[in-house]
């Protein structure tokens, strides 16, 4: 083989491996994690805190706010829908549909705390910050 060749090989093999790296969780899944979140992340949830493109909900606006997720399904203050969550690396991802609405975000369950961050223009957010004009909401919820 001549030099060029040998050369794209390797790199091929390293982007290769660089890629399932970077990937490896949503090519393989964590198992393990996943079924303590689908568990863990069940019941009835307050909303604590909520914010928008980087402004806090007005004071009271959702006092007696609520989240429920129930094997799939999700309630919002009322609005029911349906729910897919896929543990990662740091926070995991999760999906809430409303009828033709989809909402993809990210969430961080951590005990009886639970924080999401949606992307509310189509995108998923790489973090839980929201700044103005970013079509992020983020919400912290305790368990009731």
């Amino acid at each position: 083989m001549n030099t060029i060749v040998k050369i794209g090989f390797w790199l091929l093999i390293i982007k290769t491996i660089v890629l399932v790296g970077l990937n490896f969780d949503s090519l393989f899944g964590d198992t393990e994690r996943a079924e303590q979140d689908r568990e863990a992340i069940q019941g009835d949830w307050a909303i604590t805190y909520a914010e928008s493109n980087g402004v806090p909900a007005p004071p009271g606006m959702f006092d007696g706010g609520f989240f429920v997720f129930d094997d799939g399904q999700i309630e919002l203050n009322g609005k029911q829908g349906t729910y897919h969550i896929k543990p990662s690396r740091g926070h995991g991802k999760i999906d809430i549909t409303y009828g033709e609405r989809l909402d993809r975000g990210i969430y961080q369950l951590e005990g009886n705390r639970l924080t999401v961050c949606f992307h509310t223009n189509g995108g998923r957010p790489g973090d839980f910050e929201t700044t103005p004009h970013s079509y992020r909401t983020m919400f912290e919820l305790a368990r009731y």
